[in-house]
């Protein structure tokens, strides 16, 4: 199924651009959950599955995860190349997250692989079905490692590109109401509140100034 929706993305011109212009892209992660929630359902309503189905369930939900998050980085590097065709690009900085975000993520991926660590004893050491159920603290560390490494920022006439190891991803300045820079970091803040907005450790900036500059031509300051 999976690989059915890659083939038509790629096949299709302008799905990926398409869809890499929408949040609704995500759905393409979430759809292989139901693998898992079928089995757990089955379950609830008193039909016994067979035990291969479990460890069958997770894997076809993990490998389905996988896949749909390759196909949202492509659609969204896809469609941050297709918005900023033409336009004039002002200023590009590296930075990452500040530095006490940094602490934070680093100590839930460490909980989370060991978490995982344990499930895997419980499986092979004393064959308890429910450490598969460990697996899913991937969801949690994996996420969260990227909060660890630098990403890149490009400024543009259209909008800001944020560029990280496997994906570019674009928003017009509409989508940003304002940025704040305090002594230690420089925050980029998205109008919708459930978007996490840009934080960028301000060490990491080499010209500050500029980024500034850039910014001030295109969102307000706020205090």
């Amino acid at each position: 199924m999976a690989g059915l929706v890659g083939w038509a993305v790629l096949r299709t011109p302008g799905l990926a651009v398409g869809l890499g212009r929408h949040d609704a892209a995500w759905l393409l992660v979430a759809l292989p959950f139901g693998w898992l929630i079928g089995v757990f359902w089955a379950g609830s309503l008193g039909f016994e599955p067979p035990r291969i189905l479990v460890p069958l369930a997770v894997i076809a939900t993990g490998g389905g995860m996988c896949c749909g998050l390759v196909l949202v980085a492509m659609s969204r590097t896809r469609h941050a190349a297709a918005a900023v065709a033409g336009t004039v690009e002002t200023v590009e900085w590296e930075a990452r997250w500040p530095r006490r975000w940094r602490r934070v993520a680093r100590g839930a991926v460490v909980a989370s692989f060991a978490l995982i660590g344990v499930g895997l004893v419980a499986i092979f050491v004393f064959d308890h079905e429910w450490g598969w159920g460990a697996y899913y603290f991937l969801l949690v560390g994996a996420p969260l490692m990227n909060l660890l490494n630098p990403r890149g920022f490009r400024a543009t006439e259209a909008g800001l590109v944020v560029e990280h190891p496997l994906q570019r991803r674009f928003r017009p300045w509409s989508a940003f109401d304002g940025y704040e820079l305090t002594d230690d970091t420089l925050v980029v803040r998205s109008v919708a509140r459930w978007r996490p907005s840009h934080r960028c450790d301000r060490t990491d900036i080499e010209d500050l100034e500029a980024v500034v500059a850039a910014l001030d031509g295109n969102l307000p300051r706020r205090q």
